[in-house]
């Protein structure tokens, strides 16, 4: 990897790293949330039971405390041995020691927790007392986004420990019921949890390149998620998602006009005017198609100046095609030249759709012919595209400290080992 992990290597200085320092002097930073819990803060009070009260469903019919779990409009109720719940955790441990004193010995013992999601809460109180087999049950008929509920409960109330017996075999199966609506953010809380580094920074990767500004410029949206309303993980993740994003849609950004100043000035390298042998055609992709299948005659060659040109015509066509859905000229501007935006504080799309847009551009532009495959944006943007994917992943290992700490990655490796 070189010490410039992305952008054009013409050109003066490094875009990402002028990109991160735009970023990070421009203090953007997004709305913080604490993502995990030692204990929670809230105090739980006996509840005041409005209206009609739930069924209740017996975890333990011997039990002797009642929990109504979830909002009114989702709300159940389990009954359950205090004792039993008292063992598992520090912060149940707490609070019904607490209010131990105001048991009522007429009536049922009924405790309020509204924020809480009930079939995970119902999976881990199974787990409590001690029946694996409703729990497990649970698990394997649920979808991609029960783990990560179950996983925002162990960590509220400091008990992940009481699934190690099943983490593994749950996220594999999260994993395969999510591939189809992949909730990457989901994703990166549940890898968070269980030490999986890989699936941590690949979800996080997924993030950024999906990530848009919020129209109202609060912070980050993901997958249909306020970046800066989910858990992800560390302490304010989305703040760090941000200067990395705003970092990858720079660098594409410089490249596009690269092109284009670089074609007005003639500085893309020339092309070989003769017929390439093998050796000399390595640097087109068999994968990559440049649309129009007609090539120029290597007998005849063009002039460096006349790639140039049918290049630069095709990126402008295409881009104006794109922008503004039509290239005809009654329906453009008089005198106004449309291009993507040169900053990337001026673009709320996402570096993935930025990608997308730019390969649709530069796939437009007419083929040239054999010999010409350095001339061509298409071919020089599959390479570009690779130091973006270098860029991210240098990222995910905690490239200039924007993604991991090493507190992050002790605290991963502590909760992989945990978990096995």
């Amino acid at each position: 990897m070189s010490s410039d992990p992305i952008g054009p290597t013409e050109g003066p200085g490094n875009p990402v790293e002028k990109a991160v320092e735009n970023q990070q002097e421009a203090g953007n930073q997004g709305k913080g949330r604490t993502s995990e819990a030692a204990a929670v803060e809230k105090t739980v009070a006996p509840a005041t039971v409005v209206g009609k009260s739930p069924v209740v469903e017996n975890i333990d019919e011997d039990g002797d405390l009642v929990l109504h779990i979830g909002p009114t409009s989702n709300l159940r109720a389990f009954k359950i041995d205090s004792s039993t719940l008292r063992r598992t955790s520090e912060v149940f441990r707490a609070w019904i020691c607490r209010w131990r004193t105001d048991k009522p010995s007429d009536s049922q013992w009924v405790f309020d927790l509204p924020e809480d999601d009930p079939a995970s809460l119902k999976t881990i109180l199974h787990i409590v007392h001690g029946q694996f087999d409703q729990a497990t049950k649970t698990m394997a008929e649920s979808d991609g986004s029960m783990l990560y509920e179950l996983l925002v409960l162990c960590d509220k109330y400091n008990m992940a420990y009481m699934i190690k017996p099943w983490a593994n075999a749950w996220l594999n199966h999260t994993i395969k019921d999510t591939q189809d609506k992949p909730s990457y953010w989901k994703l990166a809380f549940i890898a968070w949890e269980l030490g999986r580094y890989d699936l941590f920074t690949e979800s996080c990767q997924n993030i950024i390149l999906t990530s848009q500004a919020s129209h109202d410029g609060s912070g980050l949206v993901a997958y249909e998620c306020q970046l800066g309303d989910c858990r992800l993980g560390p302490l304010k993740m989305e703040e760090r998602f941000e200067p990395i994003r705003y970092a990858i849609i720079q660098a594409l950004l410089d490249f596009y006009h690269t092109e284009v100043k670089d074609r007005l000035l003639g500085k893309v390298p020339t092309h070989s005017p003769v017929q390439p042998t093998a050796s000399r055609s390595v640097g087109r992709s068999p994968t990559l198609s440049f649309g129009n299948t007609r090539q120029t005659s290597s007998r005849s060659p063009m002039t460096n100046t006349a790639c140039n040109q049918i290049v630069l015509g095709g990126i402008i066509q295409a881009t104006v095609t794109l922008l503004r859905g039509s290239t005809k000229t009654e329906n453009m501007d008089a005198g106004i030249l449309v291009l993507l935006p040169t900053e990337a504080s001026e673009l709320k799309d996402s570096p993935a759709k930025l990608i997308g847009q730019m390969i649709t551009i530069f796939q437009a532009v007419q083929p040239l012919g054999s010999g010409h495959e350095i001339c061509h944006p298409a071919a020089r943007f599959l390479s570009f595209q690779k130091t973006i994917k270098e860029f991210t992943a240098e990222c995910n290992k905690g490239w200039e400290g924007l993604l991991l700490t090493p507190a992050d990655k002790g605290r991963l490796a502590k909760r992989r080992l945990l978990f096995g």
